[in-house]
């Protein structure tokens, strides 16, 4: 309810009605998603269940992101006081990313569940799992990005910010689906569930929006892949949706399928 009056509110009084205010809605709503765990790990002062790659490819996508707005203007909201809301969540969201990091590394690092959270471990180093989606992102940004910034590299650095953010949750997906008992702690399920609100937000601005993405050529290369890569994660999501809104219905605890038990919600 507080998160749909606010919304309402900046979109009426902030975004001028503007239909660019569903871009800040969803960076509203993965701020909601980092202030839950927050909330979580500061005042439980543990960090199980969560996974350390997702949180260092969102550190990763708000440090480019907050780079991107400091030096061109192409890819915030056109409305002045939407801007400065717009600049100052992704602030606000790349310090909570960063405080969860910290938190997981520093303090809280003898809760943390290092044997679960082993997504991409596959001939690198321990932790250096989420290297298997940077690189992949940051080739493909070289070849499919937008042509809009008057900056040389910007258009790239927005292409893979984007294509890392539709993937940066598979860690904790995967780290889902490793837990023995498949249970997942109720504040760890509404911050997961904020980061899909975000891209179905997302979603739905790029599917009317996709067009910007035209090259010079005309092609609409980028602006289809944009979807994809969005529509992908959704997907992916889905049976978590199900399963969280179950457990919110039935005021529940959250039981995920895992390698070890058949999906059920108790």
């Amino acid at each position: 309810g507080v998160f749909f009056t606010a919304s309402l509110l900046v979109y009426f009084f902030l975004c001028s009605g503007d239909f660019s205010a569903v871009l800040v809605f969803a960076s509203m709503s993965r701020l909601l998603g980092f202030g839950i765990l927050n909330l979580k790990i500061w005042t439980t002062k543990k960090a199980t269940g969560i996974s350390t790659k997702t949180l260092q490819l969102y550190c990763l996508v708000f440090l480019v992101h907050n780079f991107i707005i400091l030096v061109e203007d192409t890819y915030i909201p056109y409305d002045d006081s939407a801007t400065m809301f717009y600049n100052a969540i992704g602030i606000m969201s790349l310090v909570l990313a960063a405080s969860a990091l910290y938190a997981i590394n520093g303090p809280f690092k003898q809760t943390d569940q290092e044997g679960t959270d082993n997504f991409g471990e596959w001939h690198v180093p321990s932790g250096y799992g989420a290297l298997y989606i940077v690189v992949p992102c940051f080739i493909t940004s070289l070849v499919f990005h937008p042509q809009l910034a008057e900056i040389y590299g910007i258009d790239i650095l927005f292409a893979f910010t984007m294509y890392v953010e539709c993937v940066a949750i598979l860690p904790q997906l995967h780290m889902f689906q490793k837990k023995i008992k498949g249970r997942v702690e109720m504040l760890t399920a509404h911050f997961v569930f904020a980061l899909g609100l975000s891209r179905v937000l997302e979603f739905t601005f790029w599917y009317f929006g996709y067009v910007l993405f035209e090259s010079k050529s005309g092609s609409h290369a980028t602006g289809y892949l944009c979807l994809f890569s969005q529509v992908m994660q959704i997907l992916l999501m889905l049976d978590f949706f199900w399963y969280y809104c179950m457990a919110v219905k039935n005021d529940m605890p959250l039981i995920l399928p895992s390698t070890h038990h058949r999906p059920h919600v108790v």
